[in-house]
């Protein structure tokens, strides 16, 4: 996004081809019209007060370009090919074009280039915002730091589809103020407690014992058994 505001000046009967004193052919314009309120720029109207443009003109070392839509350079202060100068009615400029903008020279003379146009920064507490009566936004500059360029254009409007085109960050904070959003608040997480795993008993496995000494108990076991058998019955047991 710009930092620069761009505006057009939509009834421009001054915008001309002529010769200068000395016979060459200059373009001269209103690049601003003070005390002369804008169409809707998206939502506001603007006004430039006389004296506007002072402090941006009186820059030291003041480098502005004068082109062709904003793009092509025509001119620039700094070579003497664009002259510019504060009168009662606004900005007004003089451009010293070049043999190959003879394309220029012609769309104005065909009447195909109709209006002027320059692009510029407020200075900070340059500009008043005032909403009025009857619910419009009109802003009221007073004091602009920087001249960036005018500009010979071909459609001197404010197209409604595309009007932020011409709009800086610092007007359109004006004219739709930044909207925070809430906070969005996370929910805390749920916690899902670990399963308690029971382990299983221990079974102790039965110990074990070797065939003989199982054979030599089974043994034992029988001729205990038999034994008593033969004392129950009082006779003596013989091998």
């Amino acid at each position: 996004m710009s930092d620069l505001d761009i505006r057009m000046v939509s009834a421009a009967p001054e915008l001309e081809v002529r010769p200068d004193d000395n016979g060459k052919t200059v373009i001269r314009g209103v690049a601003a019209l003070y005390n002369s309120e804008s169409r809707d720029l998206g939502g506001f109207t603007e006004v430039l007060l006389p004296g506007a443009f002072d402090r941006a003109i009186a820059a030291e070392g003041l480098d502005v370009l004068a082109k062709l839509d904003h793009e092509r350079v025509l001119g620039r202060t700094i070579s003497g090919t664009l002259e510019l100068s504060l009168t009662e009615r606004g900005l007004e400029y003089v451009i010293h074009p070049k043999r190959s903008d003879a394309d220029v020279v012609e769309a104005l003379e065909r009447g195909d280039l109709r209006g002027s146009s320059f692009a510029f920064r407020v200075a900070e507490g340059g500009d008043h915002w005032e909403r009025r009566d009857d619910g419009s936004t009109v802003r009221t500059i007073s004091d602009i730091e920087l001249l960036a360029d005018v500009s010979v254009v071909h459609t001197p409007a404010y197209p409604g589809t595309d009007n932020k085109v011409y709009l800086s960050s610092r007007c359109l904070e004006k004219v739709n103020p930044v909207v925070v959003p809430e906070p969005v608040v996370e929910p805390e997480p749920v916690v899902v407690p670990e399963p308690v795993v029971v382990p299983e008993p221990v079974v102790e496995p039965e110990p074990v014992v070797e065939d003989s000494k199982v054979k030599q108990l089974e043994a034992e076991r029988s001729l205990a058994s038999l034994n008593g058998f033969i004392a129950a019955r009082g006779l003596t047991a013989s091998c």
